[in-house]
C-alpha cells in the first residue's frame, strides 16, 4: 500500500461514510482501524527512513533514502489533502472530527517526510565527509615525500638516460 521506488502502480484503499454515518471501506472488518493502520504504517515507513538517514555513513545509503522519501512524501501529501477536503465537506460533527483527526496527524507525518527528503537532499552526512578528507589528507601527506623522490631521481637519471641513447645513435652510425 505504501509507495516504493520504482512502482509505478499501487494497490489503493478507498473510505466513505455512510449516510447512516457508519465508516466503510474497500478492506475488511472496521474501516477506521485500516485507516489508522495505513497512517500509522506511513508514520512508521518514516520514522526507519530517519533513522537510516542518521545511521547513513555513505552516499549510497543516503541516495536511498532521498529516493525512497520523494513518492512517500507525495502520497502523504496527497492523503493529508484529501482528508482535510473530505473534513470540511463532512456533513455531521462525528465525521468531521474523526476525519479532522486523520487529517491533522497525515499532515504532522507529510511535514516530516518533507523534512526528512530536504534533510536527505541537502546534507551529504558532513562529519563523515570530514572524516574522509582527513583520511585523504593523511594519505597525501603519506605520498608527497614519494613523489619528490621519484621527481629527484628522473630529473637525475633522466638526462643520464638520454644521453647515453644519444652516444649509442652517434656510436650507430
Amino acid at each position: 500500500m505504501l509507495p516504493t521506488p520504482g512502482a509505478n502502480q499501487r494497490e489503493g484503499v478507498v473510505f466513505w461514510r455512510s449516510a447512516a454515518g457508519e465508516w466503510r471501506s474497500t478492506e475488511c472488518g472496521q474501516p477506521r482501524a485500516p485507516l489508522q493502520q495505513v497512517i500509522a504504517a506511513c508514520e512508521s515507513a518514516v520514522n526507519q527512513l530517519g533513522n537510516r538517514h542518521e545511521s547513513s555513513r555513505t552516499t549510497t545509503k543516503q541516495f536511498v533514502v532521498r529516493e525512497q522519501t520523494g513518492p512517500l512524501n507525495r502520497s502523504l501529501g496527497n492523503l493529508a489533502d484529501t482528508l482535510q477536503k473530505a473534513g470540511d465537506a463532512a456533513d455531521d460533527t462525528d465525521g468531521r472530527q474523526d476525519i479532522q483527526s486523520f487529517a491533522d496527524h497525515s499532515g504532522n507525518i507529510a511535514r516530516t517526510c518533507e523534512l526528512l527528503q530536504t534533510d536527505a537532499r541537502n546534507s551529504p552526512n558532513p562529519p563523515h565527509i570530514a572524516r574522509q578528507s582527513e583520511i585523504h589528507v593523511a594519505h597525501s601527506l603519506e605520498t608527497e615525500p614519494a613523489g619528490h623522490r621519484l621527481n629527484v631521481m628522473a630529473t637525475i637519471f633522466l638526462p643520464l638516460t638520454a644521453g647515453s641513447v644519444a652516444v649509442k645513435l652517434r656510436d650507430r652510425r
